[in-house]
């Protein structure tokens, strides 16, 4: 590991959160948490995306006395994505998550000079066989409303399909610890799609009126993998 590359070896769920907050990506207008692409905010992921100047004030007691908080929202995350696989004519297999399929060569690096996160590993699957997977994220410097996500497939001595799905999660919280702060909700109102394009439309809501049924505007689709061919998707 060089001066300008910080790795992370191994999966360790009590440690995640941390890790996501040490590569955090961001280019001085918004900054993305490093957080895995197929999990969703729960007691060991914290995926976040945060623009400068986006806050939220809210009004509070607090032991009698009246309290004003200004804090950031988190924004819908852009980097949702999972994926699974099944052999020609076979059963699909669960959705791949670290939390509970077999993990091998599990690395995180953080390219400091280059600003990219990159996530490699061997994901196995005793159905179908070992899939290398390799992801790498940015967030533009020259672009402030640019970032990017690239996921890598190689199967590994096998034939058949992979799915993947990939969306915009708008029903995103402001989380600390396990339990959701009493501030605003990013509720979806709306969401269009047409000519390649998906538009969202979101609405603030404070806490704790309940937000509506969050629907998130997803693409999916199967591919079919051979054995030492990758596939890329994004």
């Amino acid at each position: 590991m060089s001066e300008w590359t910080w790795e992370w070896e191994g999966y360790d769920p009590a440690a995640e959160r941390l890790r996501e907050s040490l590569c955090t990506l961001g280019n001085g207008y918004f900054a993305t948490r490093g957080a895995v692409p197929e999990c969703r905010a729960g007691l060991v992921h914290c995926p976040g995306t945060y623009v400068a100047g986006c806050y939220n004030r809210l009004e509070s007691t607090a032991a009698g006395r009246e309290v004003v908080n200004e804090d950031l929202v988190n924004l819908p995350n852009w980097l949702l994505l999972r994926f699974r696989l099944r052999r020609a004519g076979g059963p699909w297999s669960p959705w791949f998550s670290p939390d509970t399929h077999a993990l091998q060569d599990y690395r995180h690096t953080l390219d400091l000079r280059h600003a990219t996160l990159t996530r490699a590993f061997r994901h196995h699957d005793d159905a179908v066989g070992v899939l290398g997977v390799e992801q790498t994220s940015l967030v533009h410097l020259g672009d402030p409303h640019l970032a990017a996500l690239r996921t890598a497939f190689t199967a590994e001595d096998w034939s058949g399909e992979i799915e993947v799905e990939s969306c915009l999660d708008g029903e995103v919280r402001a989380l600390l610890g396990t339990e959701p702060l009493p501030l605003t909700d990013l509720a979806i109102a709306c969401a269009l799609s047409g000519l390649g394009h998906v538009v969202m439309r979101l609405q603030a809501r404070l806490r704790p009126e309940r937000p509506p049924p969050a629907v998130s505007p997803a693409t999916g689709g199967s591919s079919q993998v051979a054995g030492g061919a990758p596939r890329k998707a994004s």
